[in-house]
């Protein structure tokens, strides 16, 4: 009875090492994992953050492009001259991107921790 007892207490021990030595793999596994999470979140952050910067563009593009689109459509009844169409297009594109550009001008490209993200990623 006596080696049963005291094999009981080796069984007892070494099941409590392999769970904390289990713990401690658990804990490992989760750190990596995390760590794995953040790196793919800052990478879509900075993916994200890129896109928008092209969505700024393509708004820009838009913004020089859709009022002279507009005036030639209203324009679209003959008249005597295209001078107007081009005094008119000119002054609403000029108008709008005063208006708007100061807007595209708060861009968070100009923040620096941006760029440095986006630098340390490789983006």
């Amino acid at each position: 009875m006596d080696y049963l007892s005291q094999r009981a207490v080796e069984v007892v021990a070494r099941a409590e090492y392999l769970r904390g030595r289990l713990d401690l793999q658990n804990t490992a596994v989760n750190n990596f994992l995390a760590l794995r999470m953040a790196e793919t979140s800052k990478s879509v952050a900075v993916a994200s953050w890129i896109e928008s910067t092209a969505a700024k563009y393509v708004a820009v593009v838009g913004l020089v492009f859709v009022p002279a689109a507009s005036i030639a459509t209203i324009f679209g009844v003959p008249l005597d001259s295209q001078a107007n169409y081009w005094l008119i297009t000119v002054f609403v594109t000029i108008v709008l991107m005063v208006v708007c550009v100061p807007v595209f001008g708060k861009s968070s490209m100009r923040r620096p921790e941006v760029r440095d993200l986006a630098t340390r990623v490789g983006g």
